[in-house]
């Protein structure tokens, strides 16, 4: 028998017989191999998923309903502690309406000619208060002088008004504000580099604002730097610097604006190093206001004014308005801002910021303030006028 022979079978059909079989390991195409779209979980997965979200959703709720409660019942306690405070100041004040009512009479003039006074006064009103002490102490120093002179014994004199001597030492001579508030003072900053950061502070804010909204900016008044009165009448060492009014008169109504100017304000405070940022009229984040009277509404989308408030170093404080007239829906809002421009203030505005430090000590007056108040160290002071 001869050898066997391959059978011939003739060209392969199709590919070309000299390139790699598909899949072999010459092969530049790999195999494909077979997928299964068809997943018998995923109905499943996705209810598992929405249930999840429903929880999650309904956890936020409770909790953010849990802060508004607690938020509430903060400014409930806190209203409930200042009208406390506010009778007890009252009966102060009326204790010493009936001491003043007193001295009228025995100076042969009308008490009824008094005008009653209240526990929240303005700062002009305490200065002419203190004004008026220290003109009684004057006559009451004069008459016992002229009752040793002429021999004249006066009885059942009132209480002496308060005095700014105390521990030997005249306080009205205090080269600070209030006492105790030395050391805070020393450790702050001087006030050529306050001044400095607030200037600055003031640009960089206003820029800011123009460069997220457009906003123009005008100027009612300009910087002002002057000298604090102590709480005993006298003239400090110490300065409160307040900047000009900065404000813009463009109609600001949109939600969605109002809220990036307030984002965008913190964000500007922040890079300033200041801390304690509080939009006070937030129903959650403010606290102590009554919202309705304030700002004009219980809720952000009502209200006719947002505020936000800051606190810089020790001394030094921010504060941001936005006034939406067009949620003045009994115009009293617009009736006080055009009171304000009337007395000279800041015109009726839609934005309005401004910053204000005291107890300001200038570098120059360092050395002399320490030795003016050395004497006044561990003393006792008297009570403030």
């Amino acid at each position: 028998m001869g050898e066997p022979t391959t059978p011939d079978y003739g060209a392969p059909t199709g590919a070309d017989a000299n390139l790699p079989l598909y899949g072999s390991k010459d092969s530049v195409v790999p195999i494909e191999h077979a997928v299964s779209d068809f997943d018998p979980k995923a109905a499943a997965n996705v209810a598992a998923r929405a249930r999840a979200a429903t929880r999650r959703a309904r956890e936020a709720a409770d909790r953010r309903r849990a802060k508004e409660a607690r938020a509430e019942a903060s400014v409930q306690a806190f209203r409930e502690r200042r009208a406390r405070e506010a009778q007890r100041a009252q009966a102060r004040i009326d204790k010493a309406d009936q001491a003043r009512a007193e001295r009228f009479r025995l100076a042969g003039r009308d008490p009824a000619t008094l005008r009653p006074r209240v526990a929240r006064r303005s700062s002009a009103a305490r200065d002419r208060s203190a004004r008026r002490r220290r003109l009684w102490g004057v006559a009451g120093a004069f008459i016992l002088v002229a009752g040793v002179g002429t021999g004249l014994v006066v009885a059942n004199l009132p209480e002496s008004p308060p005095t700014s001597i105390s521990d030997g030492l005249d306080w009205s001579s205090y080269p600070g504000v209030s006492d105790g508030e030395s050391p805070s003072v020393l450790i702050n900053e001087r006030q050529e580099q306050i001044i400095a950061a607030d200037t600055a502070l003031v640009e960089a804010m206003a820029e800011a604002l123009s460069e997220e909204t457009g906003l123009g900016w005008n100027q009612s008044g300009i910087d002002t730097l002057t000298r604090q009165e102590n709480d005993w009448g006298g003239t400090s060492m110490l300065s409160e610097w307040r900047s000009a009014d900065w404000y813009t008169t463009e109609p600001i109504t949109d939600l969605d604006t109002k809220a990036r100017i307030i984002e965008r304000a913190r964000f500007v405070l922040a890079e300033h190093g200041y801390d304690g940022v509080q939009l006070v009229n937030d129903p959650v984040e403010g606290q102590g206001y009554n919202l309705d009277s304030d700002f004009g509404g219980s809720t952000l989308a009502t209200q006719v004014i947002w505020r936000l408030q800051a606190k810089g170093n020790r001394f030094t404080d921010f504060e941001l308005t936005i006034t939406d007239l067009s949620r003045d829906t009994d115009g009293r809002f617009a009736r006080a801002a055009s009171e304000t421009e009337r007395q000279g203030g800041v015109p009726p505005n839609s934005v309005h910021f401004a910053v204000r430090s005291d107890r300001l000590l200038a570098a120059s007056d360092e050395r002399e303030f320490n030795e003016r108040r050395e004497p006044f160290v561990r003393k006792k002071a008297p009570p403030p006028f």
